[in-house]
């Protein structure tokens, strides 16, 4: 079934409380801010409503306010406006911000609207053809995974492995970011043999950024594994990080401080 509609239910708080005016009021003027669908505004306000830096902020905005709502509130408002945009096939950011909304609300939203509408839509911008949306979904899947719980693990899982294949490194490096979050959720004997393999392709990716992230989320993923299944070949990779690192600053060092010295 669909979360309540909030069109058309009975106000039970009036705009004139505080809190009707957070659901009347406060919470439409941050949908107008996070879609730029303000029918009154001109050219320039408009690009303004536009801006990055102002859909982030409502965005932040949103998950704040989402938290004062009441619970039944929470699947009526907060994610129906989640829905919208994540459903919005003609405008490509909506979706991209759906995504991202839907991992940053997913505590608040709670198990149950997290098992019947979060993992489900997040699994479905998993598979979106624009790849920032799929890179968004993928960075966020460990959110919402988190609070489904146990029963979401194997479908959370099948999604993280099809994106480590993805034909855009973007894509694949937000996984490769994503793996030791993502470590924490499976069970402990379950890490290692399940996420070193994605974790050692991503060493040899043709990218060098994922490479390269690969190397960075290296100690956070050895950190997620309980010590018995830390393999030697992982302890390994790790203290050649170490030791390329002081051979980096002893080279810095020797050429006269680094960039532009002697």
């Amino acid at each position: 079934g669909a979360p309540p509609a909030a069109e058309g239910a009975p106000a039970e708080d009036p705009a004139g409380t505080p809190y009707g005016a957070i659901v009347h009021v406060l919470l439409p003027a941050i949908q107008a801010l996070i879609t730029g669908a303000t029918s009154s505004a001109g050219v320039a306000a408009k690009r303004f409503l536009l801006a990055p830096q102002v859909t982030d902020s409502a965005c932040e905005a949103l998950a704040a306010v989402t938290r004062a709502l009441r619970p039944d509130d929470v699947g009526a408002h907060a994610l129906c406006l989640v829905l919208r945009l994540a459903h919005d096939d003609a405008d490509e950011e909506n979706r991209v911000v759906a995504a991202a909304l839907l991992g940053d609300l997913a505590e608040v939203m709670g198990p149950e609207l997290c098992t019947q509408f979060v993992l489900p839509e997040i699994v479905s911008l998993a598979d979106d053809a624009v790849f920032r949306v799929r890179k968004t979904a993928a960075a966020k899947l460990p959110a919402v995974a988190a609070v489904v719980g146990p029963a979401g693990g194997p479908r959370a899982l099948a999604v993280l492995r099809a994106l480590a294949g993805d034909d855009i490194w973007g894509v694949r490096k937000a996984v490769a970011e994503a793996l030791p979050a993502f470590a924490r959720l499976l069970p402990p004997q379950e890490r290692a043999p399940t996420l070193a393999p994605l974790l050692a392709s991503f060493e040899e990716d043709s990218s060098r950024w994922v490479r390269a992230m690969a190397l960075q989320v290296l100690g956070p993923f050895i950190a997620a594994l309980p010590p018995d299944a830390v393999s030697r070949e992982l302890l390994q990779k790790f203290s050649g990080l170490a030791s390329a690192d002081a051979g980096t600053a002893a080279a810095a060092g020797a050429g006269g401080g680094g960039p532009g010295g002697g």
